[in-house]
Order: structure tokens, then sequence, then C-alpha cells
């Protein structure tokens, strides 16, 4: 297949500006209405969660991984699977809008890496971004955010674990899955008591 190579434009990184979460919703409705059209082409929100799992489930992928967190890690995901099956699929999403795919340019912030985009609710987009953002969003379900934020952590926790034995284990990644969560939180989580 050979490589290939595409070039982009540059834009210099600038300080994120007071109203950075106001104009950083804006830009990603703007995101999510030209992703409209290739949003029967893109993976579905469900297969993206899936995705994480199997990274999971996967000793080559995520070898640091004990038992216990696998198991920990599949009770998750059938949690998170009876959550999203019915979720609206209508919408093409960025998928990871997080702070690391935001530059913010003279012109205010830029959204990069579209390896994510994915179809599903707004609100998933929505469960990446501070609360201040989601006044471009008039018509959002604030309840569906916060049921997403787990699912969210899930999936980081997924590219966190498979991105670490990729930097072959560096030490300033967690040990423990609930570590990689932080204080989100994520269901399944009670379930480990007494391991």
């Amino acid at each position: 297949m050979g490589t290939q190579l595409t070039y982009w434009r540059y834009f210099e990184n600038h300080e994120r500006p007071l109203n950075g979460d106001l104009l950083l919703g804006g830009v990603l409705r703007s995101v999510q209405a030209g992703l409209h059209e290739l949003r029967d082409s893109l993976p579905t929100l469900t297969d993206r969660i899936d995705r994480a799992a199997d990274l999971f489930t996967d000793p080559q992928a995520t070898p640091g991984l004990g038992v216990a967190d696998r198991r920990l890690a599949s009770r998750a995901h059938r949690r998170l699977q009876g959550l999203v099956v019915n979720f609206d699929s209508s919408h093409g999403l960025h998928g990871e809008p997080h702070d690391g795919n935001v530059l913010w340019t003279e012109a205010g912030p830029l959204l990069i890496d579209f390896e994510a985009s994915c179809s599903g609710s707004v609100e998933w987009d929505l469960a990446y971004l501070p609360d201040a953002a989601h006044a471009a969003f008039p018509d959002r379900d604030d309840a569906l955010i916060a049921t997403l934020r787990p699912a969210v952590s899930f999936c980081v926790a997924a590219w966190c674990w498979r991105n670490r034995h990729e930097r072959q284990r560096s030490r300033t990644q967690p040990r423990t899955i609930s570590r990689c969560y932080g204080k989100a939180g994520w269901p399944g989580q009670g379930d480990r008591a007494g391991r």
C-alpha cells in the first residue's frame, strides 16, 4: 500500500481566551453540522464503545491490566451497552473534542484529530466539554450528558491503557483502571469493593 503523507496548514497555538468555552461550543456545533452529511458512513457511538471494550479484553493491547481489572471493564461495558443502545445516532460527531484536540488560533478554537468521528447523540461530544460550552446547544439534554460522562471515561481509560503499552509502560501512567478514570466514576466501580 505504501506510505501516505498529508500536509496541513500550520496554526500557531495561542492562549485560551476568557470566553474560550463559549467559542469552543460554537465551533463544535459547526463541526457537527459539517459532519452531518457523513453520519451514515461513520461508525456508531456503540461501535466506538465496543472498540474500547475490545482493548480491555485483549491482553496483547493492554498487557498491564490484571484479571480483576478486565472483569471490572467487562461489567462496565455491559452496563454502558444498555445505556447507549437506544441513543440517537443521527448526528455526526467529532468523537473526542478534548483539550488535546483543540488549537487556539487568532481566529478562535480549531478542532483537530478526527479519527474518533462517529455518529451518535450530540451529548457525547458535549460530555467532553466544560459546562459553559454547552450554551451553543440550547436543545441539549443535560441529564444525558451526565449519563454519558462515565462512557467517555471508559473509552479514555481504554485508549490510556493501550497507549501506555505503546509507550513502553511509561511511569507516569496510572496503575489501575480506577486511577485512569480519576473522579469521573463509571458503571461497575462499586463492584471493586473487597477486591
